[in-house]
């Protein structure tokens, strides 16, 4: 899979100006500060889990193997090469990890697993009734990505067992050495995922709510989401999604902007979730689960060989911030993260080169969706009052506060400016008497009654009871047993994802790919053959087992996309070959076993 990277959108409309605004006495608020405030209850943390059945073969030796054996002595005979075992093996192995098609065929048992992995980007709502943006790659990846995350975290522990079985067979009580070890790996790992067959393959998506105050962990809430449109899966195309939470309203929105509303040299803001912090398990599960902001220049504008406009920027993004917005000084989203470029050896990604889709694509897909952006009345009162707030005009900022609460019952942050309001008028630094408030007072709100104009959003009335309503009535999904506990491949991309989903860099594609339907259909049709009944195992040189990923050179001319995870030296799947940019859902921590939050 590839990868994902995510920013977090925010909703700093016109308000976004007047809380900068110093008054006397007071400081000016730096954009970064307000442009996070507004945007985090926005930013959400998507998940996307694909799930099948994996199927491989024994590996039997053909009569060329045999031959290959009896080369080895002969060399060994002649002096070419050292006569003990250990050398032997490897002046073998070495032919036979160039190609093992040529050598070995496939045999039985078949050996099946059930395999599931995730992973997660960023996304953020656009309407009050629950549609989100996101990347095209945190949503929907190629069938050879997704085959690659099977292979990635269904043939480990096949692989390990094959690899085990085979060096005992070589060396008996000998302790192979590195070499060796390295190069029965890569036989088995190329074999196994040359002959992987995925079945009954299928991908799901949920969102992950925050906690109070922002932040996830394991008893957060999963909410299915669904995937409406994609356009494109990363560059040299375009990187856009549409999803849609079924019985949200008055959710939090951020405001989209316009391709003039940025040019070169103007400093780019990225909100998100990013998956080097999120597998950080030296922090809490909550902490590291929370929005992130980062800043850097508009570099430049690009066009790929297909037409597609990117921005190239300095803002530095990491796996899982695939998806989110990027946010010019007024807050208003401009681009969505896309991808960062690789460097020379195309084995690491480069330190603050980062690709975002413009938001002027982002338009022209929502439009040709039917979908209309729009603030919601809690985003409204919301950031007046963050603008009393941060003028140090507490009152007015408690009473706007208290009303967000009133409309979106689930807003992350509201409880916890409400409380630093109270602190600061039982501290005597509200300097609201006397200066015009920003935030409109309970009594005097008038939400727009559509809401947004997107079909199916729940009308809000000015004259309706003050009693907090849900505003999001989709049914929980049960929580897993761990946030963190099932990283997925992808992502991302998938990442993500969430996706996708899409899995640690530098994976090596089967070269036999199976057709898989396209991401967002309940279950992707792979081709796979019935697993054949036990049956003692073909004559082979050594047992069966399973080859564990081995690290090789990446293929990809660009950088993952920030929502994969970082390339490790231990993988022999190379990145997406031929294409500028790798996209897949990023892999948190893994607890025992492959998947993701």
């Amino acid at each position: 899979m590839r990868r994902l990277a995510a920013v977090a959108a925010l909703a700093v409309a016109g308000a976004l100006g007047s809380a900068g605004a110093a008054t006397a006495g007071t400081e000016p608020v730096p954009a970064a500060t307000l442009i996070a405030a507004k945007a985090n209850p926005a930013v959400q943390l998507i998940k996307t889990t694909y799930s099948g059945r994996v199927t491989v073969p024994t590996a039997a030796s053909k009569k060329s193997f045999d031959e290959l054996l009896d080369e080895a002595q002969k060399q060994a005979r002649k002096g070419r090469i050292p006569s003990d075992n250990l050398s032997i093996a490897k002046w073998a192995f070495g032919k036979l990890a160039a190609d093992p098609g040529k050598y070995l065929k496939t045999g039985k048992p078949e050996r099946t697993e059930d395999v599931t992995f995730s992973g997660t980007c960023t996304g953020w709502w656009i309407t009050p009734d629950g549609h989100m943006v996101t990347a095209g790659h945190c949503v929907q990846n190629t069938p050879a990505q997704i085959e690659a995350g099977f292979a990635e975290y269904g043939l480990a522990d096949l692989t390990k067992k094959d690899v085990e079985a085979a060096l005992k067979d070589l060396m008996g009580s000998v302790e192979p050495d590195k070499e060796l070890t390295d190069l029965v790996t890569k036989v088995f790992v190329t074999f196994n995922t040359d002959n992987l067959r995925v079945s009954d393959a299928k991908v799901k998506y949920e969102l992950v709510l925050p906690l109070p105050g922002g932040g996830m962990n394991a008893t957060s809430t999963h909410l299915p989401i669904e995937l409406v449109a994609v356009n494109g899966t990363g560059g040299p195309g375009k990187d856009v999604a549409l999803l849609k939470l079924d019985g949200a309203r008055n959710l939090p929105t951020v405001p989209l902007g316009t391709d003039g509303d940025v040019r070169v040299g103007n400093a780019l803001y990225a909100v998100g979730f990013p998956g080097t912090v999120n597998r950080d398990e030296s922090l809490t599960e909550k902490s590291r689960l929370y929005p992130a902001i980062t800043e850097g220049a508009y570099s430049a504008l690009r066009e790929t060989t297909l037409g597609v406009p990117y921005i190239q920027a300095q803002t530095p993004i990491y796996g899982g911030n695939s998806g989110g917005p990027v946010f010019n000084s007024e807050g208003k989203v401009v681009a969505l993260v896309s991808a960062t470029y690789l460097n020379e050896t195309m084995t690491e990604r480069q330190e603050n080169q980062s690709v975002f889709f413009p938001v002027g694509q982002i338009r022209e897909f929502l439009e040709a969706q039917g979908v209309t952006p729009q603030e919601s009345p809690a985003t409204r009162t919301y950031d007046a009052a963050l603008a009393d707030f941060f003028a140090d005009r507490y009152s007015p900022a408690l009473a706007g506060f208290k009303q967000t609460l009133d409309l979106y019952p689930l807003h992350p942050y509201a409880a916890g400016y409400i409380k630093e309001s109270e602190e600061a008028i039982a501290a005597g630094r509200d300097t609201s008497s006397g200066a015009p408030p920003a935030s409109p007072q309970p009594d005097a709100a008038a939400p727009d009654a559509s809401a947004t104009s997107t079909p199916g959003t729940a009308a809000v009335n000015a004259d309706a009871s003050p009693a907090p309503v849900p505003s999001i009535e989709a049914e929980p999904v049960a929580a897993e047993e761990g946030l963190m506990s099932k990283p997925m491949a992808l992502v991302g991309i998938f990442g993500s994802a969430l996706l996708v989903l899409f899995m640690l860099g530098g994976l090596l594609m089967a070269l036999h790919r199976r057709k898989l339907a396209p991401a967002g259909v309940p279950a992707l049709q792979v081709p796979v053959a019935a697993p054949a009944p036990a049956a003692p195992p073909a004559p082979f040189p050594f047992g069966p087992g399973t080859p564990a990923p081995q690290a090789a050179p990446s293929a990809a001319p660009y950088a993952p996309a920030p929502s994969t995870p970082d390339p490790t030296a231990t993988r022999v799947y190379p990145r997406n070959p031929g294409t500028p940019y790798g996209n897949a859902p990023v892999p948190p921590s893994q607890n025992g076993h492959p998947g993701q939050l």
